[in-house]
């Protein structure tokens, strides 16, 4: 099954510059869901990290790129730095995005995938934009005929 390492536990990466960021959201993430198969990888290895491992969700400093199979990961472009917004996420075709984040937003974001390792009844900003599925899609990325970069938000 695509994004499930041994043992069921779902695989997560995290890519994000300044990487120090990385290594500080990944120990984060990792001790507070701990079913979680969480990899931090260097942002210049990732592309074959995506391929090799086929992870639930993707959390970097990069635009999306298509995995060319269908239901791939959860992308969460994060840029701590940015002026806004901070985190774009995609999901089944679908974006959103949130002006301004922390680590509840990116739990909740872990937790909106609906996998064993979420702590139920969390229901904030970003769980819920993973959940509304298709009752979410980025209008001005369809517009401009970009929908599969969101960088073009």
């Amino acid at each position: 099954m695509t994004g499930v390492s041994e043992g069921d536990r779902p695989v997560v990466l995290v890519a994000v510059e300044p990487r120090l960021y990385a290594s500080a959201i990944g120990t984060a993430i990792g001790r507070l869901r701990p079913r979680l198969d969480l990899r931090v990888v260097d942002p210049d290895d990732l592309a074959a990290e995506v391929r090799r491992l086929g992870p639930r969700l993707v959390l970097c400093s990069q635009p999306y790129r298509r995995s060319g199979r269908d239901g791939g990961p959860v992308w969460v472009e994060f840029y701590p730095y940015a002026e806004a917004p901070k985190i774009s996420i995609r999901a089944d075709g679908h974006c959103s995005t949130l002006e301004d984040a922390d680590l509840e937003d990116l739990l909740s974001i872990v937790d909106g995938l609906g996998v064993p390792c979420a702590k139920p009844g969390r229901d904030d900003r970003a769980a819920r934009e993973i959940r509304r599925g298709s009752e979410f899609v980025c209008k001005e990325s369809k517009e401009r005929g970009r929908d599969d970069d969101p960088r073009h938000l």
